[in-house]
């Protein structure tokens, strides 16, 4: 199996939530709302939390996408610029 190369990029296809994979146990979710958005940070500790991230390298559930840094950062950077980020 090929080693993964981080960080990697992905979102749920069909809404605006974004993952910055940055390691096999740390992840950054931007999630863009009608009016507003969140950029959270997230270290997996627990199983269930290391399965889910699991599930977003390996792309092994419906609806997750792999999507270009290029992709990611556009996203990031419109909701920077033209919503107000709501902290979580």
């Amino acid at each position: 199996m090929q080693e993964q190369v981080f960080p990697l990029y992905r979102r749920y296809s069909g809404t605006q939530t974004w993952f910055e994979v940055l390691s096999p146990s740390v992840f950054r979710e931007l999630k863009i709302m009608p009016h507003g958005f969140s950029f959270s940070y997230f270290e997996a500790r627990i199983l269930p939390d290391r399965n889910y991230l699991h599930d977003l390298i390996t792309l092994s559930q419906p609806g997750i996408v792999a999507v270009d840094v290029t992709e990611f950062l556009q996203a990031l950077s419109h909701a920077q610029s033209h919503l107000k980020e709501i902290k979580i």
